[in-house]
This record gives structure tokens, sequence and C-alpha cells, in this order.
């Protein structure tokens, strides 16, 4: 296996280890108060339509994100759970004339905006209220809701608000621990509106520990008509899906869309890089000097022209000199002999011999083998 298949198995590997991880690992509780009907956490409302569906209670609601000015005139029953419930005064006239027209609309929310005000409705903060009063902000760990005979319990936070009633129109149908109202109706001309001020009665939580009776009361003031359940004053407009948003949205497909990112970048550094074919090891040049004067020393030892030869030692020696020491060759005298040893280092009295013995060569017609090796020896020792 080739290193770079090795690498490409380790980041796989890898990949699928952190996928798998990422998978089965358990995943923590999200307390986000998101109001959502696609929402199985504890504060949406994925049971609520379950239920509405399973049950039968109503027929199969519609979930969509419209406005109450979208909404065209029907007779339908409306349903919004909020947080909080400030529509504006355009919107809200628009609600009462949908009202007005024959629709049941169910408004929960924790607060309501100021154009209630007109309906001689308001909202209060009973945990404020406590703390203002007698400054413990919290006297019990839950607080009840009463509808008829049945009590229901509810966290401190998640029960905090409650309606004062300045209208006798208003028919108060559940009350608070305080003695508050907290689910109020009222009819406008051949309609109804249903007000809550707890919208987490609705919840995934609530619903799950046995408190879904309070939602059954709520669903048999309702007549039976389709429901129309918009989530726009929960979750604002309906964004644009796509599967990368869907991706983002699960944490193990998020994790796994990252870390393919990662890998992908890191593939890219390094196969971005110019591949070239390797290049070939270049020998260094051989030097042939040697074997040729080898070579030409042999063809004339073979000739047995050894004056011939020794006359180009020596001009292979003057030639040194000149290169070397700086010195011309032109007349050899006393005075060259004595620069040469000064420069050289060599002994005065090697100088004079070497000297002595070129000038015995080069008066010679013919000179034997001897006096070519002497010869060699001398220029071979002045050299080095």
């Amino acid at each position: 296996m080739s290193a770079q298949l090795k690498y490409y198995v380790i980041a796989a590997g890898l990949f699928l280890l952190l996928l798998l991880v990422e998978i089965y690992l358990p995943k923590p509780i999200s307390w986000l108060r998101t109001l959502s009907s696609n929402h199985k956490i504890p504060y949406g409302t994925f049971v609520l339509k379950e239920s509405i569906q399973k049950n039968n209670v109503l027929k199969k609601p519609m979930i969509t994100r419209e406005t109450f000015f979208e909404m065209k005139d029907t007779s339908e029953n409306i349903l919004v759970i909020a947080n909080t419930f400030a529509n504006g005064p355009d919107d809200f006239n628009r609600l009462l004339e949908i009202v007005s027209s024959g629709s049941t609309v169910i408004v929960a929310a924790n607060q309501f905006g100021k154009e209630w005000d007109s309906l001689g409705i308001s909202t209060s903060d009973y945990v404020q209220t406590q703390f203002e009063e007698t400054g413990n902000p919290k006297t019990t760990d839950s607080l009840s809701i009463t509808w008829g005979s049945r009590t229901y319990l509810y966290y401190v936070e998640d029960n905090r608000f409650l309606f004062e009633v300045e209208s006798e129109n208003w028919e108060i149908h559940a009350i608070h621990g305080s003695g508050n109202p907290v689910v109020l109706s009222r009819r406008f001309g051949e309609g109804q509106i249903i007000i809550v001020s707890n919208p987490w009665i609705f919840t995934n939580h609530y619903l799950l520990a046995g408190n879904g009776g309070i939602v059954d009361q709520l669903f048999s003031l309702l007549p039976q008509k389709d429901l129309h359940w918009t989530e726009f004053y929960s979750l604002g407009r309906s964004e644009a899906s796509s599967p990368i948003r869907y991706i983002l949205s699960v944490p193990s497909l998020k994790w796994a869309y990252y870390l393919l990112i990662i890998f992908l970048l890191i593939f890219i550094v390094f196969e971005a890089k110019r591949k070239q074919r390797p290049i070939p090891v270049q020998l260094p040049p051989v030097n042939e000097t040697l074997n040729f004067v080898r070579t030409v020393a042999n063809l004339y030892y073979e000739r047995g022209d050894h004056k011939n030869m020794a006359l180009k030692k020596i001009s292979f020696l003057f030639e040194q000199i000149r290169s070397r020491y700086y010195l011309a060759t032109n007349e050899i005298d006393r005075a060259f002999i004595q620069k040469l040893s000064n420069k050289s280092g060599k002994p005065l009295i090697n100088v004079e011999g070497l000297i002595t013995l070129i000038r015995i060569i080069q008066s010679k017609e013919k000179i034997d083998e001897e006096e070519l090796l002497v010869l060699d020896r001398k220029i071979d020792s002045f050299l080095h």
C-alpha cells in the first residue's frame, strides 16, 4: 500500500469514527422555548399536533405561518401560541374582523400588546408583584391553574403571568393560584375569542407530564370545525428549506458536513501542488584528463620517443610555474632560479638541480628511459 493510499484510508477511518461518535453519543436536552409544532424538545408543541390528529379532538390542523391579514374570511377555528402577542393595531383590528365573521380564535401568550387595553384586558407578572410586595419572588416551586374541579400544577417560571380584567364582558374559565383568571373568552359578532395567559400548557413537557386535561377542556370550547394553527407569531416567517439548512439543523449531520469540508480543504492543499516526474540522477562528468595523459604516454613509450615525452613534461612544468607563481619562463637564468625557489618554498639546490637536468635533456638529441624517469620524479617532487 502506497503512502498516499494509507493517508486516505486513515483520513476516511477518522471521519467515520467521528461520525459514529457524534451519532451515538447521548444528545443533551434542549430547553429552548420554541413552541414549534415540529420540535420534540420539552418546550416544543409536537405532542399537541400529534394528539390533535390522533384523538380526533378536531379536524386535522392546518399549520401555517400566516398573519391575520393573510388569512381569508372564514369561520374556521384559529390557534395562536406565542410568548408575546403584540401584533400591532392593524393586525389586531383584522383579528377582531375574523372573529366577528364567525371564527373562534384561541390566543395563548404570556404578554399581550397594548391594543388589548381597549377590550379591558391586561397582563401582570405574579412573580414580579410578589417581589415588589414581599421581597420574595418565589414562595413555592409550583403554581396552580384551576379549571372547574380540576387543578393543574406548573413551574413558577412557566405560570407567572395572569390577567387583570376591567370589563364584565369576559367569561372566566380557569383561574391562577393567586385567584386571577388565566383563561378568558368573549363573543364578538358571530365568533368567539379565547385568550390564555400561559402558552406553556400546550408544550410537550406538560402534556407528557399528565397536564393535558386543561388543553382538552380548552378545546372543548371550540366548535367542530377545521383548525388553522398559525406559528407566525412565535416563529416568524417560514424560511426557505434546503438540504444544507436541514443538514445544519441536525448536530450529527452538521459535524459530518464540517468534517467533509475540512478533509476536502486538506486534500486540495496537498494535491494542488504541481506534480513532477522524478528527476534522474546525473553523475558528475568523469575526468578523462588522466586517461588521456596515460594514453599519450603509452603511445610515446611504445614508440620509444623518450625525448619528445620529456619535452612535453618540461612544457607542462613551465605552464605550472607560470600559472602558480606568475613567473615568465622565456629566460631561465640565475635570477629566475632564485625567484622560483623563493616563491615555491623549495630549496635552492633542488631547483638548480631540476633546471640543470632540463637543460641537459633539451641539449640532447635522444634520451633513454632512465633519464625520462629521473626527470619525471624530479618534476613530480617539485610540484607536490
